[in-house]
């Protein structure tokens, strides 16, 4: 069914990317902290700013991973701009637990 709306996101919809895009950085960032807790021994040698300065510099990392990370989703999300798309709801929280699982797996393998 064809979409006679003018040619927008909904609100829904760009609330939903950006909420996946907010989720995703923050993993990143407790993934940085939980290194840390892991590795206390080794933190613990380096000073607060060094650490601190680990986070401030490493968003930049992690805002660019998050923007690869959601190439598929938002294209995905193209076509419900003209079509009405029930399955983008359930396409998206698939990618996200998929994304979840192949990135715990990262972290946990990384901080061993």
């Amino acid at each position: 069914m064809l979409n006679t709306k003018p040619l927008t996101l909904n609100e829904t919809e760009t609330y939903s990317a950006s909420c996946l895009h907010n989720f995703l950085v923050n993993i990143l960032i407790y993934a940085r902290l939980f290194f840390f807790i892991v590795h206390h021994e080794e933190s613990a040698r380096f000073g607060f700013e060094i650490l601190a300065g680990t986070f401030s510099h490493g968003i930049k990392l992690d805002i660019s991973a998050t923007a690869y990370i959601l190439v598929i989703p938002m294209l995905a999300l193209l076509p419900s701009v003209w079509i009405k798309a029930d399955w983008l709801r359930h396409f998206l929280r698939f990618y996200t637990w998929i994304i979840l699982f192949i990135s715990s797996a990262i972290i946990v393998g990384d901080a061993e």
